[in-house]
Order: structure tokens, then sequence, then C-alpha cells
């Protein structure tokens, strides 16, 4: 379509309305960028992943990836609009690629859950993001309801926003985070914005009404316990965390669990346990930093796709997510106390630690598992595949269907964010008929998401509004436990999928 906006006429291959990403980027398309490529150093410095690269450029791999869509906490409630959902392209850095989504009828999961012999299931198509924004903010909010909070946390790190709620305009680029221009925004007081890892500071001249305001950590943000980005600096670094999650409610009760995240062996340098892929010593390795200059490691990894600049035996992965990694961020699994690092051990661990556990003869699952995959294989635009990611999920749904695990077992897929993409179904809270728990962190936009049960009454759609604090107030429900948080209290549960499906 061709338009004008800010004054400048604008020409684009995406039209002025949804459109499916398959037929312009499908699974051949040779658009991602290869893992443990030298550009990916970029995020180590603190900056965003990769914007996919130019189609059949050297070194590209197939996979149909997109670049990346800005999906933060401020910009997302200016997308939203009160409920209008009319605000996602011009609150973008992505522009017209938010229209884009995918038909999952084509996909690996979808041919899987509807082919012979294959297990019950539910769409939940009202299933919202948690908070408003990203990763790091919804997985916080996966584990605990809330938000973390950082009192006396540099000033450098909170956001300045317009009277509109946005930290961005068309004509200011932030030079800490370049996280694009916005070519459709452009504020009415752009001088001096700033898209932080925190919230406005409450009580300044510049503090916006009707936005969230005070020492909350919002946007990526990485712990001060290991792992980390390597370039990560301290005073940019949240603190150990001491707020209650589910891990607790879980330890408290003796119920066992284990958060399995890909990539996790080789950050931590865990040579003795399953996903460890560095050897039995330090190799040296030549690489470019992310200024572009030329570097040695004497004490590097000989994995390819480990991190050049660490040193072994501590090997992350140059797709793995430190800010994935929820638990992470918290004092009772941190290597404090002799009690804490027992923690650590026994309910975060590889994936790799997963997959034995439901493809022997026995189901040998925890009663609760969260399973995460690294990066490539997480379907996050940039710099990983939509087509690589679902052949990840429907390899995880195979192992637990296809074997000892199938006929016990309750599934929840979803993601941790939005993803930056338009959607036309208002959250709670957002001027909208859309019934359910809201507060001044969210619901955000819809989230994917599926229940798989061979214990479900029948395969369908299930209009329950859900959010992301329904996973824990699901595990809360079936083994008695105290709530986390206020709303995972008030949100439904996936036990409702059953009601609804009889119903229905």
């Amino acid at each position: 379509c061709t338009g004008e906006a800010a004054g400048t006429t604008y020409q684009s291959v995406f039209p002025n309305a949804p459109f499916a990403l398959n037929s312009v980027l499908p699974p051949g398309a040779v658009t991602c960028p290869p893992p443990g490529t030298d550009a990916s150093l970029a995020r180590f410095a603190q900056v965003p992943a990769e914007d996919g690269v130019a189609a059949d450029s050297p070194g590209a791999q197939a996979g149909g990836c997109t670049r990346d869509l800005v999906h933060r906490f401020y910009q997302e409630q200016y997308q939203l609009n009160d409920g209008a959902m009319n605000r996602y392209a011009v609150g973008s850095d992505a522009a017209g690629l938010v229209m884009g989504h995918y038909d999952t009828q084509k996909l690996n999961t979808y041919q899987y859950l509807t082919g012979p012999g294959a297990p019950k299931f539910a769409v939940a198509d009202k299933f919202f993001a948690g908070a408003f924004g990203g990763s790091f903010a919804n997985g916080q909010w996966l584990i605990s309801s809330t938000l973390p909070q950082w009192p006396g946390a540099p000033d450098s790190l909170r956001s300045v926003l317009d009277e509109n709620g946005m930290p961005k305009s068309a004509e200011k680029a932030d030079d800490e985070l370049p996280f694009g221009q916005y070519n459709y925004y452009v504020s009415p007081t752009p001088d001096g914005l700033k898209d932080g890892q925190m919230t406005q500071a409450c009580g300044t001249p510049r503090t916006t009404a009707n936005a969230l305001c005070g020492d909350w950590v919002v946007n990526t943000s990485f712990s001060v316990q290991w792992p980390h980005p390597p370039g990560a600096t301290k005073d940019r670094l949240v603190p150990l965390l001491k707020h209650a999650t589910i891990g607790d409610r879980l330890n408290d009760a003796g119920i066992d669990w284990a958060w399995y995240s890909g990539g996790w062996s080789n950050a931590n340098g865990l040579r003795d346990q399953p996903g460890w892929t560095n050897g039995t010593a330090a190799v040296p390795r030549d690489y470019t930093d992310a200024d572009g200059k030329p570097a040695s490691n004497p004490q590097g990894c000989s994995d390819p796709t480990a991190d050049p600049s660490t040193t072994w035996p501590l090997c992350p992965d140059m797709d793995f997510q430190y800010h994935h990694q929820s638990f992470n961020y918290f004092y009772n699994w941190s290597e404090e106390t002799e009690q804490t690092r027992a923690n650590r051990a026994r309910n975060l661990q590889d994936l790799q630690a997963w997959y034995p556990l439901v493809k022997g003869d026995s189901c040998g699952l925890k009663p609760v598992s969260f399973v995460q995959e690294i990066g490539r294989r997480n379907q996050h635009p940039g710099y990983g595949s939509a087509y690589v990611g679902d052949e990840a999920i429907a390899d995880v749904l195979k192992s637990v269907y296809e074997g000892p695990c199938a006929s016990d077992t309750l599934t929840i897929v979803t993601y941790d964010e939005f993803g930056g993409a338009w959607d036309h179904v208002p959250p709670p809270g957002q001027g909208s008929t859309t019934q359910g728990a809201h507060d001044e962190f969210g619901p955000g936009t819809r989230l994917p998401t599926l229940f798989i049960s061979n214990g479900l009454p029948r395969s369908g759609v299930d209009s329950t509004t859900y959010d992301l604090s329904s996973v824990i107030g699901t595990i809360t429900a079936k083994f008695d436990l105290d709530p986390v948080n206020r709303r995972d209290s008030e949100q439904a549960t996936v036990w409702s999928a059953w009601s609804a499906l009889r119903r229905n």
C-alpha cells in the first residue's frame, strides 16, 4: 500500500490489513541469521536481537525469519488504545509488519493435533498476556503474578514519557537502546523521552498521569546473578528478588518441580549434566567483538555456537536468552546459601534432562514441569523461525503423548509475550466487554495458547477468559496451595476448560 504519515509518503509491500506471513516468508525463505555469528554478540552488550538477515545473504539460513517487532511495557498500552486495538502500527518500530499472522493450519502442531491418535486439545481463544510488554515482564508474571520492584535503582534506568504515555518518537532515537525509529509516531514533546528498563518516576514534573510510575522493572533486564550477558554493567543488573513465586509454594509443600531450559547446562558450566556440549577443557577462540574489532580468547568454549568471549566452563550459547530464566532472578534459587544452592540444582535444569523423563518405560515427569526452548527454537521474531519453533512444540507434544505420560499429563502451550503483532480482541480492563481480572500491569494482548490432555471431554474451543496468571492458579488449585498473588487468585484456572467443552 501507499500512504502518508508524519509528513512522509510511504510505500510498503504489506497491505493496510491483516495478512498471512506464510505467503510472504514461507519456511524455505533464507532470511534467518545463523546461530553463533559475530552479529549475535550485539545482544550481549544489551542491545536488541538481530532483525533477521537479507534474503539469501551470505550465511543466511532457511526458516522464514522476520525482523523483530517492538513489544514493550508502555508501547503496548499505547497500541491497545483503551481497547480500540488500533495503534499497533503507529506505536511500533515495525510498522505494517504488525499486521502479519501465520496460517496455523499449515503448521506441524496443527497437523499433529488433528491427526489420527492425537490427544484431545482446547484452543484457548481468550488467553491474554499477564502483563503489558515483553518476555522479561511476562516471564516474571508467569511465576509470581506480579512484576519486580527495585527501590534505589539508578535514575538512568527509568522511562520518561510524553503525554500519550509513549517513550519514543519518530523525531528522536535512543542511542542507549536503539530499538529502531518509530516512523509513524511523532511525539508532541519529543525532547527527553527515554525507553528505560523501569517505569517512570513518580511525582516529577515529567511524570505522565494515568501511566504507571514507581520502582517497577518492566522491560528487558538481567539478574545480578550469573548467567547474565558478559557485557552487562553492574548498575543495570537487578538485585536478587525475594517476593513469593509458585516455586516457593511448591517447595514449601514438598511438591517436586523443575524449570527445564535450553542451554542451561552450558551457560552455568554444569559439565556433568545433560545438555553440556563444551568438552573437557578450554580452547582458544578468535572472534569479532560487538564493536567490530578483532579479539582473542585463550580460555574459550569449544561449541562453535557458544559465546566466544566467555571463559570456559561458563559457555552460554549465543542464542541463550538470559532474561527468559525467570527463577534465576530470585534469592531462593541463588548461590548464596547451601539451601538456595540445593534449590537451584533441583529446580533449575537443562531441557535435555526433561526428554528422558517422558521416553522411558514409565513416566518420570515431576508433578510440575516448565519447558522452555533455546532462542533459535522459541519462535521469537528476529532470531527465531516460527516454523522451527513449531517443530519444537510438536516434538514436545509427541514426546509426552506418544509415551508413558500420555494418560495423566496436562500440557499448557503458551507464550511469554505477544510478539508485537496486532490483535482484534481487547484484553480485560481496556474499556471493552471482555470480562476478567485486571490491574495496572495488564493483561496485555492475546497469546496463542493450547491446553492438551487426554482427560478433556473432547477437542474444541474454550472461550473462557484467561491470562498467564491462570497457569500458576491452575497449579495452586491442583495441589491446594495458597495463591501467589492477587491476580492468580482471581483469574480462571485451566480446569475451566473441562466445563466449557462439556457445555459447547
